[in-house]
């Protein structure tokens, strides 16, 4: 098991004659199951899935329509190694009496599949015939050179903010395994529990169910490999975004709303410079350049702005009376609470929209996604 390292519990429990107890609570990163490690133990592979992003790939209600497809369904490669996504299933046998998992109303029809599946059946005598029960996608991230429990488990979490960017939803692994392959040994595998310490409504919102047919964005329309090799390559730059997702409770409070509204239009300006904007546009630009129709007429009408005036020079105007103590509150006066936190959703949106287009998700789907998530 992973040494959870120094502590000392002997401030707790009580003594009484001889008998002395000691007791407390240790928190851990993560507690590997089946072996203890030492903190700079490396290993191969880590593979892991994430909870409720199965709809991503597929519908779950659909599972039956979906082939099973042994090894690799796609791998990125990236400069330290290889991120591939997997099928994970189970099957059960296919009963000799078909009435027992089929039904028609038609009785010929069922007389007729039960005489093929007896011909089959004696025909290949030797053979199993199985059928698909479930199906999940999983992903295995493989390095160049073994690597340690702590890079390899940072390396996932950069997945699974990625995940949680296309999604726009707090996403965790749920099942994390670590795969020792040693040439002398057979492969071994060490599960391994992780600690998040996620608030109860982060929670809830990760486990919520969602359904493939309404995302706007699938596996269908986004090149995951790419995605994969664009987000490892720019990630860092993009901490406080994802970060905002991952922590989402579905609620914000004034002060949050403050915060998101200085943080994300001061992240303007760095979008603004990245595509060639003037400072003086540094706010309308990105807004302008990569908000849907719904996005720039939503956030005209919650910032009041005027036939003379930009949705760009609006938001810096608000940003600057949040952020400098003593500048009259003219636009804060005008503009509710709840259309505050309204405009501080539509601000980290564009944000999170120009990441999309940076790992290549075409201009049409990122207007779909912001449409959809846009708060009404």
């Amino acid at each position: 098991m992973y040494d959870f390292g120094n502590f000392d519990l002997s401030h707790s429990g009580f003594r009484g004659a001889e008998i002395s107890t000691r007791f407390g609570v240790w928190g851990a990163r993560f507690v590997i199951i089946g072996a203890h490690l030492e903190m700079d133990s490396h290993f191969d592979e880590l593979c892991f899935d994430f909870e409720n992003t199965q709809e991503f790939f597929f519908p779950q209600g659909f599972v039956d329509f979906v082939h099973y497809k042994e090894g690799e369904i796609f791998s990125a490669d990236f400069q330290e190694g290889k991120i591939s996504v997997e099928n994970s299933s189970s099957f059960k046998m296919l009963p000799n009496d078909l009435s027992s998992i089929l039904l028609s109303d038609n009785p010929k029809v069922m007389q007729e599949l039960q005489d093929k599946w007896d011909e089959i059946r004696s025909k290949y005598e030797n053979e199993t015939l199985m059928f698909k029960s479930s199906l999940k996608y999983y992903y295995r991230l493989k390095k160049k050179r073994r690597d340690s429990i702590e890079s390899l488990i940072t390396s996932m979490f950069d997945l699974a903010n990625l995940m949680a960017l296309l999604m726009y939803v707090p996403t965790f692994a749920k099942e994390v395994t670590l795969i020792d392959r040693r040439e002398d040994e057979k492969a071994k595998s060490y599960p391994v529990l992780i600690s998040y310490g996620l608030s109860e409504r982060t929670l809830s919102l990760a486990t919520r169910e969602r359904h493939h047919f309404h995302l706007p964005l699938t596996s269908k329309n986004v090149d995951l490999e790419k995605a994969i090799v664009e987000w490892i390559r720019l990630s860092s730059g993009y901490s406080s975004v994802v970060s905002s997702i991952q922590n989402e409770t579905g609620f914000i409070s004034e002060h949050e709303s403050h915060s998101d509204i200085v943080l994300f239009s001061t992240q303007l300006e760095e979008i603004n410079r990245k595509i060639g904007g003037s400072r003086k546009e540094k706010y309308e630009n990105p807004i302008t350049s990569i908000g849907s129709s719904r996005m720039k007429a939503l956030l005209a009408h919650k910032l009041a702005v005027r036939d003379s005036e930009s949705i760009g020079s609006r938001v810096g105007a608000l940003r600057n009376e949040i952020a400098h103590v003593g500048k009259p509150k003219s636009l804060l006066e005008i503009i509710s609470t709840r259309d505050q936190a309204i405009i501080a959703v539509c601000l980290k949106l564009i944000v999170q929209s120009h990441i999309l287009s940076e790992i290549g998700i075409h201009k049409s789907l990122i207007h779909e996604y912001q449409d959809f998530y846009l708060p009404s």
